[in-house]
């Protein structure tokens, strides 16, 4: 999958020679690194992260990049999805982080990542995806070494039928579908210093 990656503008912090977000360059930033990251514990979003939806992937030496992208995601080709066809069969298992969320920035952040997998989009084996507004952020994240796809029936299924009924209306938690080479977890929470996305746990 190609995915419209606007140009960079990389923000340097003097104290770790690491791009982190600027409040006051927001309208520029539209790349950005995180240390502390892993596979294991996934990633955070710094709480100043200006509104958009964001592709992460965590490098070798536990640095998530976040680069902003364009919404207009290219549709997923014949044949793109890896998965086994058991592996789609299998069931997703809805955990509860328990905590309320923004209702308007929960329903505009689940809006976007719907428009932006639309119909279905291929996934990049270790790629996560999310959407940011306020202090609340919608994502779909592949945990597998395999692609996958996201979609707006999967995202709408899985956020606002599953999680939304196990958990409460507007209550934060995640879907999460086991595959033989991993699993994908779709879902919504606050963000704050204490919250990773992404990682094996969701």
């Amino acid at each position: 999958m190609h995915f419209s990656i606007l140009v960079p503008a990389l923000l340097s912090s003097s104290a770790f020679g690491l791009a982190v977000p600027q409040a006051e360059d927001s309208k520029l930033m539209k790349r950005f690194y995180v240390p502390g990251a892993s596979v294991e514990e996934g990633f955070t979003i710094p709480e100043d992260t200006p509104g958009g939806f964001y592709r992460v992937h965590i490098d070798d030496d536990g640095v998530a990049h976040h680069t902003k992208v364009n919404m207009n995601l290219e549709p997923t080709g014949e044949g793109t999805d890896t998965s086994s066809d058991l592996d789609k069969r299998q069931s997703w298992r809805v955990t509860c982080e328990g905590s309320s969320l923004n209702r308007n920035d929960a329903d505009l952040t689940v809006k976007l990542l719907r428009d932006g997998c639309g119909s279905g989009h291929t996934v990049q084996p270790r790629d996560h995806y999310y959407v940011i507004s306020g202090r609340v952020a919608s994502y779909f994240c592949n945990n597998t070494s395999g692609r996958t796809t996201c979609s707006a029936t999967i995202v709408r299924q899985q956020i606002q039928e599953s999680v939304s009924s196990r958990c409460g209306t507007f209550k934060a938690g995640w879907a999460r579908r086991d595959n033989s080479n991993g699993h994908v977890s779709v879902g919504y929470q606050n963000v704050n210093s204490q919250n990773s996305f992404c990682g094996l746990n969701h």
